[in-house]
């Protein structure tokens, strides 16, 4: 379960706040170096407080919807995320920006796995 939050409370109702699942690619081959490719577009309509970070952020849920995963960090590690943050549309677009989430997956962990 992916869950992309959305901002902080201290927004206002002034705040639009919009997200939109728009692909998802996954590559498992042997030589593969990121294996789900998770796309959205997300509202760019910015905060009350004219701030522009922070606006979204990333988790990764076991199938209970409560138990995070990791995604970085130390040790072995069954997924690396990467998240390059805001994309500017192409053609421009004055509604929405766009996240690619880039999820490496460890085949190896995966392969050793007795499940």
């Amino acid at each position: 379960l992916l869950n992309i939050l959305p901002p902080p409370p201290t927004t206002t109702t002034e705040d639009v706040w919009q997200i939109v699942f728009t692909g998802l690619d996954a590559n498992f081959t042997a030589t593969s170096t990121t294996e789900l490719s998770m796309k959205f577009d997300i509202g760019k309509n910015p905060p009350s407080d004219g701030s522009t970070t922070g606006r979204y952020s990333t988790k990764l849920y076991e199938k209970d919807c409560a138990t995070e995963i990791a995604t970085s960090g130390t040790g072995p590690l069954l997924f690396t995320l990467v998240d390059n943050g805001r994309i500017s549309k192409s053609p421009a677009n004055s509604t929405f920006d766009a996240i690619d989430l880039l999820y490496d997956v460890n085949k190896a962990m995966i392969a050793a796995s007795s499940v």
